[in-house]
C-alpha cells in the first residue's frame, strides 16, 4: 500500500542464509567476474567447499568450478524466469522451504526484466530492510521481544490467533 516501513530487530528475509547463498548465486551467473559472489556460492550448500579447499583452487579454479557445474544455466538467463536458474536445496528447514518460496514467488513476478536488474532491486530492498530505526516517518516492524523497554504512541501485535506450534502457518 506504499506505507513506508523498517524492519528491525532479528535477521530480515533478505538476510536468511538460504536466500544469501541463492542471491550470490544469481549474481555469479550474471557476472562470473564476481569473486564475492562466487566464494558465496562454493561455500554454499549448493557445492559445499570449506575454506581450505576455495583456497587451495585459488581464483581460476573458483571460476572454473562455477562454470563446470553452473555455466550451462546462464545461457538460458535471458529465456527462462530467473527462479527456474536456481539450483533445488532438497534438505531446507519448512522456515528456510517458506523463504525460498518467497524468493522465487518474488523472481517470478519479474521474470521479464534482465537479471542484472532484479539483482539491483533486490539489493535495494536488503538495504531498505536494514535501514535504522531513525529512518524518520515510518512504521517499524519487530518482534515483541526486540520492542520490550521502548515507548510508542502505537503498537499492532499481529498473529495473536496463532498456535505456539512454530510449524503452524499464520493464519490472517
Amino acid at each position: 500500500f506504499g506505507i513506508p516501513f523498517v524492519t528491525t530487530g532479528g535477521r530480515t528475509f533478505l538476510e536468511a542464509r538460504e536466500i544469501r547463498d541463492l542471491r550470490c548465486f544469481l549474481a555469479a551467473l550474471v557476472n562470473p567476474l564476481d569473486e564475492v559472489a562466487l566464494i558465496g556460492v562454493l561455500r554454499s550448500p549448493m557445492v559445499g567447499l570449506n575454506d581450505k579447499e576455495i583456497f587451495r583452487l585459488g581464483k581460476s579454479g573458483w571460476q572454473g568450478l562455477f562454470v563446470a557445474r553452473f555455466g550451462h544455466l546462464r545461457k538460458l538467463a535471458g529465456f527462462v524466469s530467473p527462479d527456474r536458474l536456481l539450483p533445488i536445496q532438497p534438505d531446507l528447514s519448512p522456515r528456510a522451504r517458506a523463504n525460498v518460496d518467497k524468493l522465487f514467488s518474488w523472481l517470478r513476478r519479474n521474470r521479464h526484466r534482465p537479471l542484472a536488474e532484479i539483482l539491483d532491486d533486490l539489493e535495494f530492498l536488503s538495504e531498505a530492510e536494514a535501514a535504522p530505526p531513525e529512518a524518520g516517518n515510518v512504521v517499524q516492524l519487530m518482534s515483541i521481544h526486540a520492542a520490550k523497554g521502548l515507548e510508542f504512541k502505537v503498537v499492532f501485535v499481529s498473529a495473536l490467533q496463532r498456535d505456539t506450534e512454530r510449524s503452524s502457518p499464520v493464519l490472517t
